[in-house]
């Protein structure tokens, strides 16, 4: 027993201990087919006791789920994901599913290879923050290894279906908030280029700005960042 322990038990270990098949095992396992009751318990007991644990990535082989998905952010240490996570644990413990979750420091070339590996893993679904407007990798995922793809924080046009903050609105709620002192209100702002977020803000901020002064520059308190 203890020689068993020192590999990952399959289901031909136990098929071979039990006196049956590697399908009869399968099928005890997972409460199918017609087995007596007592041979099924006999099957189980025996798993249990050689530390038997399913093979997820063999299971993704035979076209089943894995109970498992992909996460793919950009950095472990971005604070928008303490939230973030909480409510994934949350859903997941309930479903008993599990995840994988990778970074990818916001470089294109990270993306496309976490995402892949992801999906030859076998994974049941995806979720990406994308770091630019390359979709190609992302198409990939959905109709080679069709598989289920959320975007997170940025979305991709109507590509794909995608969870997103209403950055408008917010930029000009906040905008109209700081209106209220009375005071010259500010926007700085990252480089206008593929990311949305950063456009839809300064769309929002610009919008009520125009609304509360008509001759409004954004020449004259938008500044601009490169990183």
């Amino acid at each position: 027993m203890s020689e068993r322990r020192n590999s990952r038990i399959t289901v031909k270990d136990i098929a071979k201990i039990v006196g049956v098949s590697a399908t009869a095992v399968s099928m005890a396992l997972n409460n199918r087919g017609s087995l007596t009751e007592s041979r099924r318990e006999e099957i189980k007991r025996v798993a249990a006791e050689l530390g038997y644990v399913p093979n997820a990535g063999a299971r993704s082989l035979r076209g089943s789920f894995t109970q498992s998905f992909g996460v793919v952010i950009n950095y472990f240490n971005n604070p928008f994901f303490h939230d973030f996570f909480m409510g994934l644990e949350d859903v997941t413990n309930k479903i008993d599913f599990s995840y994988w979750v990778s970074q990818t420091w916001d470089d294109l070339k990270q993306e496309q290879q976490q995402v892949r590996k992801l999906a030859q893993m076998g994974v049941d679904g995806l979720i990406v923050l994308p770091c630019s407007r390359e979709i190609s990798h992302l198409t990939e995922i959905t109709s080679r290894f069709n598989i289920p793809l959320v975007l997170i924080s940025h979305s991709l046009d109507d590509h794909f279906p995608a969870v997103v903050a209403d950055n408008i609105v917010g930029a000009a709620l906040a905008t109209e908030h700081l209106l209220l002192t009375r005071r010259p209100v500010l926007h700085i702002a990252g480089p206008i280029n593929d990311k949305s977020g950063i456009q839809q803000r300064y769309q929002g901020y610009c919008q009520t700005m125009k609304a509360a002064d008509k001759n409004f520059d954004p020449n004259n308190s938008i500044f601009f960042v490169d990183k």
